[in-house]
């Protein structure tokens, strides 16, 4: 919610504050009063950098209230996945677990459609047919989020120069999910119920329907002041929405078809709010796309022209009162322009300086694998078998080849760090640069971060989905939902600014797997997933199926069943029209067209290891670089991508003893024919994939994260993937195989893994509760 005034205020947009009333929510001083409203009250305020706000806190006597609590939360996530939109507030910040719970939001400059018609007058067909249109994109943004809104009424419609705004999701659901009521107290506005929501016995659920009769409501009240149901006792008014019919008097003979279909009585009459939309747009049913391909077009930005004309039409249709209205708040809270790509502000912290580690400090306990004598990886005959030469430790590389570098003692100083933001970030999620944004897994476990690569400032919050595993997709972070209605969609976040969406149910259960998501190009989502309700039987019993997923088209393209298993992870990738995918004890290639496979290999070592998500993984992963698949774990084989034929490979007989059971080639990072990964948890390799030979090896002196971790490779540099409690990061050379610098990390502690995350120029450096951004060039 952002500003919510109900119509019997004065005409001042603001209000004096109460003597009881705090002095500050957070970082946000408060100013003034805008409104109260049943769970909380909306305050002026303004942030130490100057940033004017409309923050709503919850009422004192509902925030030790479970139930508000959990509803004020619905109403943030609903908020954050689509603030920001055309037709939405942006969310600023928030506190749902403080005392008296808030949400802060862009203030927008213009009255409530309630306080607009109540001073102003009903509005004419020109106003009313954009105001519609307007509302009925702006619904079925809401519906394509698989949300219902619940409670539009015209208190919960901004007017702005720009266009209408949906405010206070308050009551805001997804689709199917269970409702979150009290008895006896009413949620909703009665005047503007639907008939299911209206009948208290034996009604139909409340869906996407139930918003468009309140649409049609809320033109009736435009176009006549009035609702179409008159005022009254609740119950009486209750009666006439289910059982007679609307007062349609005053309303333009125009709008008739549409409002007289959006508040029919039964739900399967109404049309959806993306029809309404064209029609009063004025495009028509058969202009030759659906709501979801005209969303898309939005999405990519296709259309921006378009709506910066149809905001400057809106704006010129609004009675004049109005407009003078917008004027008032606008000179009465004089420095609340809003900017729309404006974003919250992280203060950045001065530079961390480089900490030599203590003498005398513990070394973290963990399991360490000496490598004992390496030599050279050299081919082996016509069958290209690899072997293991041993020799003394630090020895050569290849005849003629560059001089093996130091350790990680560091040969310069580390960049000083360009940035570092401090915030709630997790522990165990994966970081993921993704299109100029940093993501990460949002504190204490569910939701993501999107951090601006560029400024180290937050450019979004995602809190309804799965943060621990992102992958990209296209423009597009693609996981798990965390709360949609059961356990068989995938939630899409746009990398860009936030907003979230879910996919329909894909008649698959991600229960047993962390990582539904295996690999994706750039459009499509190849998905693992299990056949069965949620609660019955285990991921070993059931079927198991490979799902390609479109992002664009919100379909489903192939579905095919494969084996039997229960890894919580499949590692994927995909390159020239192939997916590979990694099992417990095999790899194969899938067709990206249909999904047929194509060829399959047998591995070693078919057991899952545990993973770092807490489920078992298969100890393989892979990398695709020139037609070639490099499948490293408990060994490295080379396979030819189109047939599946075995190129060279390693075995684990093939290493030195003592090597115990667990992975020892951590995933690869492919550049310019050259293969870089680190062996055994204390070795980085560099191997050529065209000659098979070993251009150096750097043997570390700090610990390096144990396979299956991925090392990094940026600007002529090599990053590999760190658990060093005193080193959050090392470069190594790419063409001498040298240490360049050492970031050293004084915090004494980490959990988790560090693996590079680096890109124009940068490196980010994803530690503890910080990310910190280092120039490379």
């Amino acid at each position: 919610m952002t500003v919510t005034v109900t119509a019997d205020q004065p005409a001042s947009p603001v209000r004096p504050l109460l003597g009881h009333d705090p002095e500050a929510f957070g970082r946000y001083r408060l100013l003034a009063r805008l409104g109260s409203g049943g769970m909380g009250t909306v305050f002026l305020a303004r942030s130490d950098g100057g940033r004017t706000v409309a923050l709503k806190a919850v009422h004192r006597a509902l925030a030790d209230e479970k139930e508000f609590r959990e509803r004020f939360r619905q109403e943030l996530q609903a908020a954050r996945s689509l603030g920001g939109a055309d037709f939405f507030p942006a969310v600023v910040d928030a506190d749902t677990t403080g005392p008296r719970p808030w949400l802060a939001s862009e203030y927008l400059l213009g009255p409530s459609l309630a306080q607009a018609v109540e001073a102003h007058g009903p509005w004419p067909y020109a106003a009313l047919r954009a105001l519609g249109a307007a509302l009925a994109q702006g619904l079925a943004a809401v519906h394509r989020q698989g949300l219902v809104h619940r409670d539009l009424k015209p208190s919960n419609v901004l007017i702005t120069a720009e266009g209408p705004k949906l405010i206070d999701f308050g009551l805001a659901r997804a689709v199917g999910a269970e409702r979150l009521t009290r008895t006896g107290r009413q949620v909703g506005t009665p005047a503007y119920f639907s008939p299911e929501q209206a009948r208290p016995v034996g009604g139909q659920s409340v869906g996407p329907p139930a918003d468009v009769f309140a649409l049609g409501g809320l033109l009736v009240y435009a176009a006549t002041g009035r609702a179409p149901f008159g005022e009254g006792e609740a119950n009486d008014v209750l009666y006439r929405v289910a059982y007679q019919e609307p007062d349609l008097a005053g309303v333009p003979e125009e709008l008739w078809p549409l409002v007289v279909g959006a508040l029919a009585k039964d739900p399967a009459d109404r049309p959806a709010a993306e029809r309404i939309a064209r029609a009063l747009a004025g495009t028509g049913d058969d202009g030759g796309h659906d709501g979801r391909s005209e969303g898309r077009r939005e999405r990519d930005g296709e259309h921006a022209g378009e709506r910066e004309r149809e905001r400057q039409r809106f704006a010129g249709l609004l009675p004049a009162g109005v407009l003078q209205d917008i004027a008032l708040r606008t000179a009465t809270v004089w420095d609340t322009a809003v900017r729309r790509d404006e974003r919250p502000q992280a203060t950045p912290p001065p530079a961390v300086p480089e900490a030599p580690p203590s003498p005398d400090g513990p070394r973290p306990a963990r399991r360490r694998l000496l490598l004992g004598g390496v030599g050279a990886l050299a081919a082996a005959g016509v069958a290209g078998g690899v072997w293991w030469a041993a020799a003394g430790s630090g020895g050569d590389g290849p005849p003629g080849g560059p001089r093996p570098g130091p350790g990680g003692g560091g040969a310069g100083t580390a960049p000083q760090p360009l940035w570092e933001y401090r915030g709630p970030i997790g522990d165990l999620g994966r970081p993921l640069l993704h299109r100029g944004v940093v993501a990460v897994q949002a504190d204490p476990g569910a939701g993501i971060l999107g951090v601006d690569a560029r400024r180290g400032t937050l450019r979004w919050t995602a809190p309804a989905v799965a943060g621990y595993t992102p992958t990209a997709c296209g423009g597009l972070l693609v996981m798990k939902a965390a709360y949609a209605d059961g356990d068989d969609r995938l939630a899409m976040v746009d990398a860009a600014d936030g907003r979230t969406w879910y996919s329909d149910p894909l008649g698959v259960t991600f229960r047993f797997m962390d990582r539904p998501v295996a690999a994706a190009d750039g459009r499509t989502a190849y998905v693992v997933g299990h056949s069965g309700p949620h609660s019955d039987g285990l991921p070993n019993t059931r079927r198991r199926y490979l799902l390609a997923y479109d992002t664009v088209a919100r379909e489903v393209r192939w579905r095919r069943e494969i084996a039997r298993g229960e890894a919580g992870e499949l590692p994927g990738r995909v390159a020239d029209g192939r997916l590979v995918l990694v099992d417990a004890g095999s790899v194969a290639a899938y067709d990206t067209a249909d999904g047929r496979r194509r060829w399959r290999v047998a591995l070693p070592g078919g057991e899952l290891i545990p993973g770092d998500g807490g489920s078992m993984v298969p100890p393989w992963t892979a990398a695709v670089a020139r037609g070639t698949v490099l499948v490293c774990g408990l060994g490295l084989s080379a396979i030819d991508l189109r047939t599946g034929r075995g190129r060279w490979r390693i075995d684990p007989g093939q290493l030195p003893s003592g090597t115990g059971d667990g992975p020892t080639f951590g995933a690869p990072a492919v550049a310019d024919g050259v293969a870089y990964f680190t062996v055994l948890g204390t070795h980085v390799f560099a191997v050529d994939l065209a000659s098979h030979q070993v251009r150096w090896k750097w043997k570390a002196d700090t610990d390096l994260a144990l396979p299956p971790a991925a090392t990094g490779v940026a600007d002529g540099l090599v990053f590999p993937p760190s658990s060093d409690t005193r080193a959050a990061a090392v470069a190594v050379d790419l063409r001498t195989g040298r240490t360049r610098w050492t970031l050293r990390d004084s915090s004494g502690s980490v959990l988790g893994t560090t693996e590079p995350l680096a890109g124009q120029g940068r490196l980010y450096v994803v530690r503890g509760k910080s990310i910190r951004a280092l120039p490379l060039t």
